[in-house]
């Protein structure tokens, strides 16, 4: 083990450097095994407080970021990787307390064994009547091709159905078609939904793996037959594809627009209320077909790029007047919602709202107007929906949560 001063020297080196998101590979494995060491957590606590000491932290905020590492250090086989970019709304307290929460990839709470949670004081000094509203889980529904329904998230792991020979097994949150079982000669259709505060993970019988966000519906063959693997969704889903050159995977985005692959990964956001449909591409090559929006304001034969070729690192976005391609898009923001954090870079007020409305099952209205703010960084997923209220209210935006799951935006 590393002498207190040598372990004190290098993991202040380390922890400026993930803070910073400028540690490697190689630094980060080795700030990884240090945590893991029993016996290490009080070490780990003491100096980064001793750190943080040198910079503008009154009593409060060290007493909270110590809480932090405390509920931390009790789901320490949680530690993942540094997330890059880390910042909130230019606040430095923040920057540093959500690196924390990013740093250990837990749904750990800001605020700890508080005396009452159910009134917490916003900004303002008022106090605000605050349930206590979970972040959502793995939940869903899966609607068989004789219309009867199975609510996935009560359901025992094992064999769900069989649909004409073809096993549906759940195991480890996950709904799996068996591709091991009989052919069929016609398509049979299943369907799985998320709920708000919902999200599922599904594997095709062709191997390709899908994930849902919440709010989310595909409808999907339980054996791929004929030409062609088609499906067809709402909402947020990401594939991983499995290559097929004799059947190319087709995904119909509620009847606007298909994307046609033969095996890549890519995520498509194709929310009603988001103005637009958005497809971005992790790797392969993709080919997007905008069709006739309902809200369209040209005809649909004069849609401008009504047909374009996506390559990785991409993002096409689809609206009323055709599809418009951004290179070098941001793919950590676009799979955020994957690897459990919500990513609020570059984002307004109502983007950020929509999101904590699918997420945690709310309603969000806006009295006074939106408030124009940008926003920054990343949050935890796992987080309560009091302890992201928490976090936003340390901008110019006033929250209160009322009866009815109501979220009220306020300047």
């Amino acid at each position: 083990m590393l002498s207190f001063y040598m372990t004190r020297k290098r993991f202040q080196q380390l922890s400026e450097g993930y803070l910073e998101g400028t540690l490697s590979a190689a630094e980060w494995q080795e700030l990884k095994s240090y945590l893991l060491e029993d016996g290490n957590h009080a070490e780990f606590e003491s100096e980064l407080m001793a750190a943080l000491e040198q910079r503008d932290y009154d009593s409060t905020d060290r007493a909270v970021l110590g809480r932090i590492l405390k509920n931390v250090f009790a789901q320490k086989d949680k530690l993942m990787p540094p997330v890059h970019r880390i910042h909130f709304l230019k606040t430095t307290w923040f920057r540093y307390a959500a690196a924390i929460v990013i740093l250990f990839g837990v749904g750990t709470y800001l605020w700890i064994n508080k005396p009452d949670t159910k009134n917490l004081a916003t900004t303002s000094g008022n106090k605000r009547s605050q349930s206590n509203i979970g972040p959502g889980s793995n939940r869903a529904v899966l609607t068989l091709s004789d219309g009867s329904t199975i609510v996935l998230d009560s359901a025992a792991d094992g064999e769900l159905a069989v649909q004409y020979g073809r096993k549906v097994i759940k195991k480890n949150g996950a709904v799996i078609y068996d591709p091991n079982q009989i052919s069929v000669k016609n398509v049979i259709y299943n369907t799985i939904s998320t709920p708000r505060g919902g999200q599922y993970k599904l594997t095709l019988a062709d191997g390709t793996k899908v994930w849902l966000n919440a709010a989310t519906s595909i409808t999907y063959p339980v054996a791929f037959a004929g030409k062609e693997r088609n499906v067809k969704i709402s909402g947020e889903v990401y594939f991983e594809v499995s290559k097929d050159k004799e059947k190319p995977f087709i995904v119909d985005i509620g009847g606007k627009s298909t994307v046609q692959v033969l095996g890549t990964s890519f995520n498509i956001n194709s929310y009603e209320d988001e103005g637009s449909i958005k497809t971005t591409l992790l790797e392969g090559s993709i080919k997007l077909t905008c069709g006739a929006m309902k809200s369209a304001t040209v005809p649909a034969e004069q849609l401008q790029n009504s047909v374009v070729v996506l390559q990785p690192g991409q993002q096409a976005q689809i609206n009323t007047k055709g599809i418009a391609v951004a290179s070098n898009a941001d793919i950590d923001q676009a799979l955020a919602w994957k690897n459990g954090f919500f990513n609020f870079d570059n984002a307004g007020v109502k983007e950020v709202m929509k999101q904590l409305e699918r997420w945690y099952d709310i309603n969000v209205e806006y009295p006074s107007g939106v408030p124009d703010l940008q926003f920054g960084g990343e949050i935890s997923r796992n987080l309560s929906l009091a302890d992201v209220l928490e976090i936003l209210e340390r901008t110019k935006v006033h929250l209160r949560l009322e009866e009815g799951r109501k979220l009220v935006v306020t300047k």
